[in-house]
């Protein structure tokens, strides 16, 4: 596989705010969900907390984007509030509390978060403006599009990109998402599988909106002592939401994409 002849994705977005970081304390070694874009998708949220629960994780780590694209933002929200001990900042959240202008988001992204903005409760909005754009766990680099620049909110799509994003960490692991992708990196450029005695950047897709043509919902499950990891799929019931956001008035095409999982 030539990842740097890869697309990923359409648009890139550009926020006007500076980054914040937190560092958070070390505890004892553990079993580790991460889970990222959400996108106001409960039942793939629902169905994924229960996986998560049955494989006994001991901590959910969230890397963004827990609104936008679906009809059920404040729901998430309180979720992802109640179960993960780290949330990040992603730029569909920087858009929908006002820190990104608007026309850096494709249509169908402009709209779905013109109305999560009308919709956001007062107590998550102000969540929402709380939230870093990076983080330090269990020495491990957590953020949602890139540590190299977070930001910037760009993609990992060369290995350029993936070179910048390894100079800004010292850990074993940089967990992202951003791009809807599951992805191994290897600092030695190889693709696909996580090995020990690695360094690796490693993208665990998307919940709520995969785009890897498969429809199931996408986390990570990594395990802090044995350095283990491994990318979990979960099927939750997509007509459910479709019929949701069909009467919720959101674009009709953002639905369609969570049946072909683009």
């Amino acid at each position: 596989m030539n990842f740097g002849r890869a697309t990923l994705i359409a648009y890139i977005h550009r926020p006007h705010t500076a980054s914040t970081e937190i560092s958070l304390p070390s505890s004892s070694p553990m079993r580790v969900a991460i889970v990222s874009d959400v996108h106001s998708n409960l039942e793939a949220l629902t169905t994924a907390l229960n996986r998560i629960r049955a494989e006994n994780a001991d901590e959910i780590w969230c890397l963004g984007d827990v609104v936008g694209y679906g009809p059920s933002p404040n729901e998430c929200i309180g979720l992802v509030r109640e179960n993960c001990s780290v949330v990040l900042k992603g730029n569909h959240e920087a858009g929908a509390i006002g820190e990104i202008d608007l026309s850096d988001f494709n249509e169908d992204g402009h709209i779905a978060i013109e109305w999560t903005q009308r919709r956001l409760s007062d107590e998550n909005d102000n969540y929402l403006r709380s939230l870093p754009l990076s983080a330090f766990r269990e020495g491990i680099m957590l953020a949602h599009a890139t540590p190299a620049d977070p930001e910037s909110w760009n993609y990992v799509l060369t290995w350029a990109d993936v070179s910048a994003a390894f100079e800004t960490f010292s850990g074993p692991v940089c967990f992202i998402g951003h791009t809807h992708i599951p992805m191994i990196l290897g600092e030695d450029q190889h693709i696909g599988s996580f090995r020990k005695g690695v360094r690796h950047l490693v993208n665990v897709g998307s919940i709520g909106q995969p785009r890897d043509g498969n429809p199931l919902a996408s986390f990570g499950l990594y395990d802090t002592t044995s350095g283990e990891y491994q990318n979990i799929r979960v099927e939750y019931d997509v007509e459910k939401v479709m019929e949701a956001m069909n009467e919720a008035g959101l674009p009709e095409d953002l639905g369609k994409r969570l049946r072909l999982g683009i």
